[in-house]
């Protein structure tokens, strides 16, 4: 009896350290599923630019990805509403289908984006799953491409809160004097703080100081074929003795047709004012305007 009693509780104590190590490995591998996840990676890429994971209250230009989520999710607690609503709001952006009127008070409506063929379907999904509990982590050990693509993603933030700050106080054509005056030393300071050269190139500019050779428009035409194909580029990365050169697409979106579509009779007479030579207008949604070109060292 004594010995069925004893077996009774090594086998009960063997479940529950069974049924304990189950949940573990769930948690685990709900953990390293997430790391796993496609999209992961094209959130990093599309959308952590704006909707940083620990960006500091002063620095954001939208809501964080986390208090994005929470929100979506406290209206919509099923996956397939969850999925609905944010690529119903992603693919048009406008006050009236917004969860988060606050934020564009804040921060203004955001601009109607482009993304590769299922980047979309794959970065929601992921926000779904996605556990912003923890704190991100870097890695020690980065790529040229993924040095290079932060210089250029950090550097893009910087331009983008003050545009962004000037169009939501003043209007488009005090934007477009911001960016006479502001935009080249602002990415000139992005220079000296990375210790790099941080340029942004076109073949069709609008200051002449930033026109591209012909290396560089050789990857702006090489960026464009496989956008129409709706490949996701990968930055063009090139070893030099003493570092790297990168190369990585400008993609134009609904803000950037303000001033580089079509503009507005008032906004045109005023880009021909302060920049007579402009080349810089008739792009359409999803189009290469330019491209990042950064050399930095090893």
């Amino acid at each position: 009896m004594k010995k069925s009693i004893i077996a009774v509780i090594v086998g009960l104590g063997l479940f529950s350290c069974g049924g304990n190590e189950d949940s573990m490995s769930s948690r685990m591998k709900a953990k390293m599923t997430e790391e796993a996840h496609p999209g992961k990676e094209l959130f990093k890429k599309h959308c952590s630019l704006c909707h940083s994971l620990d960006a500091p209250e002063a620095s954001r230009i939208a809501p964080l990805a986390s208090e994005m989520v929470d929100q979506y999710k406290k209206v919509h607690t099923e996956k397939n509403a969850f999925t609905a609503a944010m690529l119903g709001f992603i693919q048009q952006p406008s006050e009236e289908n917004a969860l988060m009127p606050d934020a564009i008070q804040k921060y203004g409506l955001m601009p109607k984006q482009q993304f590769p063929n299922d980047a979309l379907n794959e970065i929601v999904d992921y926000l779904f799953s996605a556990d912003f509990s923890e704190q991100p982590t870097t890695s020690s050990t980065k790529s040229p491409a993924e040095i290079g693509l932060e210089y250029a993603l950090e550097t893009k933030k910087v331009l983008g809160k003050n545009l962004m700050g000037a169009i939501q106080n003043e209007g488009v054509l005090h934007a477009l004097n911001f960016c006479n005056i502001q935009a080249m030393p602002l990415t000139d300071s992005m220079s000296v703080v990375h210790n790099a050269h941080v340029r942004r190139v076109s073949d069709k500019p609008r200051n002449p100081r930033n026109q591209a050779n012909e290396t560089e428009a050789g990857h702006i035409q090489y960026f464009q074929e496989q956008i129409n194909q709706g490949i996701d580029p990968e930055p063009i990365v090139v070893e030099l003795a003493s570092g790297y050169q990168f190369y990585y697409p400008i993609v134009t979106n609904d803000m950037c047709l303000k001033c580089h579509g079509q503009p507005e009779k008032e906004v045109a007479l005023k880009i021909a004012e302060l920049y007579p030579k402009d080349k810089a207008t008739g792009y359409s949604e999803n189009q290469v305007r330019g491209i990042w070109s950064i050399v930095f060292g090893n």
